[in-house]
């Protein structure tokens, strides 16, 4: 069957097969957790209205900005209304610039499916 040689090599890449498993299920567990202490943080008025705000943006470019698009887009309608109310003029351009992003990703995917038809 194996050689010697060939069976250590064949434990090896399984070793290295488990261990690459293990650390992709320990990033993916800790990337939510980020993402709950990012909307943890945002929810909890105590805070300053900046650090929320920041918060938002973090959670929002972690968590949707490329994979769940309308997700993307209220949490930026969350934080216009936010920064608008507390005139903070940085945060409302920056969430003005996600939804551009958002809105242009959205062009994007139509085009595409549209030269699919």
């Amino acid at each position: 069957m194996y050689g010697w040689s060939e069976n250590i090599k064949y434990r090896i890449m399984i070793k290295i097969i488990v261990i690459s498993f293990l650390m992709l299920i320990g990033s993916v567990g800790q990337t939510q957790t980020n993402l709950d202490s990012l909307w943890n943080i945002w929810e909890d008025e105590s805070k300053e209205d900046t650090t929320r705000l920041k918060a938002l943006r973090n959670y929002n470019i972690s968590g949707f900005m490329l994979t769940n698009l309308d997700s993307s887009l209220f949490i930026c309608e969350l934080g216009l209304e936010k920064s608008r109310r507390g005139d903070y003029m940085k945060y409302t351009n920056l969430f003005i610039k996600l939804k551009g992003i958002f809105i242009i990703t959205e062009v994007i995917s139509l085009k595409r499916k549209v030269n699919m038809i």
